[in-house]
Parts: structure tokens; C-alpha cells; sequence
């Protein structure tokens, strides 16, 4: 038995040896990050979620509020913040779900982004949703520029599953083609650092 675990550790050794000429566990875990983003929707079952109609309407108030358009800024954040399995995802659900919330927003979207902030998947994933559209782009800018030509104008809800990245630079390239929207788009932003949104909202957000 000792000799079959030495000849199984050392086989599993030449495996690891070779994951970088093979690539083997980047892509694999690149799939599995795609297939776990596409579990990330709008649908939520508000029947079976008890106890968060008071969340649900501060979140869907401050969704509707359009503020004051004198500050020039066409989109705010409304952070959803919490621990781990508080439901900060599920919350996120139900708001998007109000009646209210849907007659208010044109187009709306959503992304997982846990630890991976990409701004061109996140930008390729949002032009896909509001253009219903599966077009490849050769860079970031040319992409952007196509999102820009379809936010113009329109009230746009993006919700962010999942932020831990406070790359200044990041959102700043994110964000860019939302000063296209019109006043009272908004970006929910699930997370777990209390201090993530106000980092957000210094500069990111103005025009």
C-alpha cells in the first residue's frame, strides 16, 4: 500500500509540474468563473423571502430617486453592504424585482464580480445584455465606445455582485461609458467593505 501512495503522489507531482506549460488550471478556473457568473440574475422568488420588506424599501427609494441633477451626475451608487450569507445578493434580487423599480429603468443588467475585476468582461457582459447581441471587439475602447452609443440617453440599472476591488483606476475605466446615461441610473454594488462605496463615489462617479 505505502509503495501505490509513493507511486500515486509522485504522478500527481508530475502533473503539477506541468500545469504551466499545459495551462491547465487557469482555464479551468476560468470556466468555472464564467459559469458561475451566469447564475447571477435578476429572477428571485419574493414569495418564498420574508423579513426584508423595510431593506427592500429603503433600497427601491433611493433606486427611484432621481436627486439633484444640478450636481452633473448622471448615475449613483446605492451600496447593499454586509457579511458574508446576510443575504446582500438575495436583497439585491427583490429590489430589482419591485414593480416600481422595473417601470423606472429602461435597461438593466447584472454581473458577478467577486475577486476578478475585469473591466472588459464586465464591459463585454453589459453590452451583451442591453443589445442582446454576441459581438466580439478587438479592444477595450472600441467596446466601450459601442456600450456609449447605447446607454445615450436611456436610464440604466447595472447591479455589481460581489465587489472587492478598490482600484481607483478599475472604475474609473468601468464607469466611463455611464455619464452617457441619462440623470437617475444607478449602480447597486453588493459587498463587504464598508468603506468600498464612499472610495467609489470621490471621484469615479463625476463627470
Amino acid at each position: 500500500m505505502k509503495d501505490k501512495i509513493n507511486d500515486i503522489n509522485s504522478k500527481l507531482q508530475d502533473v503539477v509540474g506541468d500545469k504551466g506549460t499545459l495551462d491547465l488550471i487557469e482555464k479551468l478556473e476560468t470556466r468555472m468563473k464564467n459559469k458561475n457568473r451566469k447564475l447571477e440574475t435578476f429572477v428571485v422568488d419574493a414569495f418564498s423571502i420574508v423579513g426584508r420588506q423595510d431593506e427592500k424599501k429603503a433600497n427601491v427609494q433611493q433606486l427611484l430617486f432621481l436627486g439633484d441633477e444640478s450636481c452633473h451626475r448622471n448615475f449613483n451608487i446605492v451600496p447593499i453592504i454586509g457579511m458574508g450569507g446576510v443575504g446582500k445578493t438575495t436583497l439585491a434580487r427583490l429590489v430589482c424585482d419591485d414593480k416600481q423599480v422595473k417601470d423606472h429603468f429602461e435597461l438593466k443588467t447584472w454581473f458577478c464580480v467577486s475577486d476578478d475585476f475585469d473591466s472588459f468582461a464586465i464591459s463585454e457582459s453589459i453590452f451583451q445584455s442591453v443589445t442582446w447581441v454576441n459581438k466580439e471587439f478587438a479592444d477595450l475602447n472600441l467596446l466601450q465606445e459601442a456600450l456609449v452609443n447605447h446607454l445615450r440617453g436611456k436610464r440604466f440599472l447595472l447591479v455589481l455582485d460581489d465587489v472587492w476591488s478598490e482600484s481607483y483606476e478599475d472604475w474609473k475605466t468601468l464607469v466611463s461609458p455611464f455619464h452617457a446615461c441619462t440623470s437617475g441610473s444607478k449602480i447597486i454594488i453588493t459587498t463587504r467593505k464598508e468603506q468600498l462605496p464612499k472610495q467609489l463615489a470621490h471621484n469615479p462617479l463625476k463627470k
